[in-house]
């Protein structure tokens, strides 16, 4: 076993008023690991699991060569921490003031994620349905077309001919990505090969739409638009109209608990922040003095700019 204790925390200010904060904490931990003259013990394993994701946690167990890692990075921190604690720098008034904070904000967090957490509902989905019936023209869809297309520019010469030389080298086999890479006009084929999925039919040019509706899924053929000559082939078309409440229950739940602990967080902000701020007297004088500000601020504010 080994023991492990959180040493009393003493904060005072050179004022009359003093608030004395401590916090001692003795525990027995199973020993687990030791490298040299550095010793971790099971709880201290169990700070470290805390930071890891609950739903990772498994993977990093179930891994020898993870968990390993994991045991030699806190072996490391412990190693680290031993050499600071003989240098003293655990007894200094900044180091415990800063311990002080980390632990008070982390309570702080720990209390408000539980707090909202016991007042959270068991389902959001009335909440969800709610939305969804409220809000009919939020949950439609529009008409939709995925096609791939080689774009040959109006300033090319002849670009008709040059998209139909293009075609043709397509009905004979030819990888569409490739030759789209290698010849099509439309800056984005570097991202998307050529190919643009679920479009918005509404977003496209007038003249390149009516020119796609021309066309059956999986039919090629050349298309005019106002940048000039495109080689299409439709892929899939999608008809629009309102999404099912299935379709969108997920996002809607997710949508309606984040709603619902904005709610409760911001009621438990109006519980700390009832009542009026009291500042004991000297306090803003003493602050000032522990932290100075530049001179030239002092200068600015005592000549009134």
């Amino acid at each position: 076993m080994r023991s492990i204790a959180i040493l009393a925390l003493i904060l005072s200010c050179t004022s009359s008023l003093a608030i004395e904060r401590s916090v001692e904490i003795e525990l027995e931990s199973p020993l687990i690991a030791s490298r040299g003259d550095t010793e971790i013990s099971m709880l201290d394993l169990h700070g470290r699991m805390m930071a890891v994701p609950e739903g990772d946690r498994a993977g990093v167990v179930s891994s020898p060569e993870r968990l390993e890692q994991l045991i030699q990075d806190v072996l490391t921190v412990h190693f680290l921490a031993e050499r600071g604690r003989e240098q003293g720098l655990a007894d200094t008034v900044d180091f415990q003031a800063e311990l002080h904070h980390m632990m008070i904000v982390r309570l702080a967090e720990k209390y408000r994620e539980n707090w909202i957490a016991e007042r959270e509902l068991d389902s959001y989905e009335n909440q969800a349905r709610e939305t969804y019936l409220s809000n009919p023209d939020r949950f439609s869809r529009p008409d939709t077309v995925t096609f791939r297309h080689v774009l040959v520019r109006d300033f090319r010469d002849d670009p008709r001919s040059r998209a139909a030389e293009l075609m043709a080298r397509l009905e004979q086999g030819e990888d569409f990505a490739m030759l789209a890479r290698s010849h099509s006009d439309d800056p984005s084929v570097v991202q998307n090969k050529g190919t643009l999925e679920a479009i918005d039919v509404a977003t496209l040019e007038d003249q390149f739409a009516a020119g796609i509706a021309q066309l059956d899924e999986g039919e090629m053929g050349l298309v005019e638009s106002g940048f000039g000559w495109h080689v299409v082939i439709v892929e899939e078309r999608r008809a629009g109209g309102r999404q099912s409440f299935e379709e969108v229950q997920d996002q809607l739940i997710a949508q309606a608990r984040e709603r619902h602990r904005e709610q409760l967080l911001d009621r438990l902000m109006r519980q700390a922040w009832d009542g009026e701020l009291e500042l004991v007297d000297g306090a803003v004088a003493e602050i000032l003095e522990r932290y100075p500000p530049p001179q030239e601020l002092i200068d600015a504010i005592q000549s009134g700019n």
